[in-house]
């Protein structure tokens, strides 16, 4: 029974309709009304509860936002969209519909810095691998004229893509070192 049935009234009542609903409905069930009758404890239980119902019934839709509350929530689906927007239809559609894999990723491009040399940027050779260098590289070999470009491309040695994602690229800074 919802609480406009409760209530005796339709659904889209006013202010004014459900107090006066909620006035009649409590004249008849107050205790203070049965105070002097002798009835079973099972007749006394069942008006208090019911009174209580129509207590709850008034609170809430004389509240404009809870009566909003309670009306999108017992009001039957309207479409799919309605269906869909419930925890149900969620967990429902979660259930049904298969997992589309995750998009891939290629990987971030990673910055190392190399001390290097003066003389070795001028005129070439091999300087050892700075930190952060893939292991297989013991030395770095530099051509003639390095300083000229101050950095080293490395493809595909960055960070690792995701999902099939290309890894990035390793990019090593040349930097004069200190005498």
């Amino acid at each position: 029974m919802t609480y406009y049935q409760l209530l005796g009234i339709a659904e889209d009542a006013t202010a004014v309709e459900i107090r006066n609903a909620y006035r009649k409905k409590v004249a008849t069930l107050h205790p203070d009304r049965f105070a002097k009758v002798v009835e079973p404890t099972e007749a006394t239980d069942e008006r208090n509860r019911r009174f209580a119902e129509a207590r709850t019934a008034y609170e809430t839709l004389s509240n404009s936002r809870n009566r909003y509350l309670y009306d999108r929530r017992n009001r039957a689906p309207q479409g799919l969209g309605d269906l869909l927007a419930t925890p149900q239809g969620q967990r429902a559609m979660a259930r049904l519909l298969p997992r589309a894999p995750k998009q891939s990723r290629d990987g971030n491009d990673r910055v190392i810095i190399a001390h290097v040399p003066m003389d070795t940027l001028a005129n070439g050779g091999a300087i050892d691998a700075p930190a952060g260098l893939p292991d297989e590289f013991d030395l770095l070999f530099l051509p003639p004229n390095a300083g000229k470009t101050p950095w080293a491309r490395l493809p595909k040695r960055g960070e690792p893509g995701e999902n099939d994602g290309t890894a990035g690229d390793l990019y090593v800074l040349l930097v004069p070192a200190d005498r």
